[in-house]
């Protein structure tokens, strides 16, 4: 993992640790704000209605997908589940519309705002490959083949994009994400 991937997945994961805690331990203020749209959302799913129950849920699954979103484990896993306990979290407690006071409405304005950018940052993290991630499959890729070279069973790796299949003695076997030019090096005997 790169050092700017290092310090900032914790550093993006910092609002939902401390934000969850906080409504975990105090979650009155949340439950007033949400009686409106969490048990509308919960009942259309399937989940229980008891408000107070949703937020610490809610909450206990933002604190514990983020502390995984920290350290880098299950960053797909853990910026969709975010993501999905971002949306209704939003919709409760930062209604700006609603809002008669000025101030008020500017400030549930920005938070909006700020949790629509949080969002924007989770989509990111969900569909961006992560560069070590994919040197390791195309290291896995090149292993194989030269196994099955080895072997005597003349495998070959091609590549189209980004995407690299083993042929031949492993056929089927797919290696998503594999760099296209090293299996195109790999081919050349480079």
């Amino acid at each position: 993992m790169s050092l700017p991937r290092f310090l900032a997945r914790p550093m993006f994961a910092a609002p939902f640790i401390v934000g969850g805690i906080e409504t975990l331990r105090h979650p009155e203020p949340r439950v007033k704000k949400a009686e409106k749209v969490a048990p509308v959302i919960a009942g259309k799913v399937g989940l229980p209605t008891d408000t107070e129950l949703l937020v610490k849920v809610n909450a206990g699954i933002q604190v514990a997908s983020a502390a995984l979103l920290a350290i880098g484990r299950f960053r797909r896993l853990s910026s969709a589940t975010l993501l999905a306990s971002l949306i209704p979290t939003t919709a409760a407690a930062h209604r700006f519309w609603e809002e008669d006071d000025e101030r008020t409405a500017a400030t549930q304005r920005a938070h909006f705002l700020k949790n629509v950018a949080l969002a924007g940052g989770l989509l990111h993290e969900l569909f961006d490959p992560d560069p070590a991630a994919v040197r390791r499959r195309a290291r896995r890729l090149v292993k194989a083949e030269a196994a099955a070279t080895a072997a005597g069973k003349g495998a070959k790796v091609t590549a189209a994009g980004t995407r690299a299949e083993l042929v031949g003695a492993e056929r089927g076997t797919k290696a998503a994400g594999a760099l296209s030019h090293l299996g195109s090096r790999v081919r050349r005997g480079a």
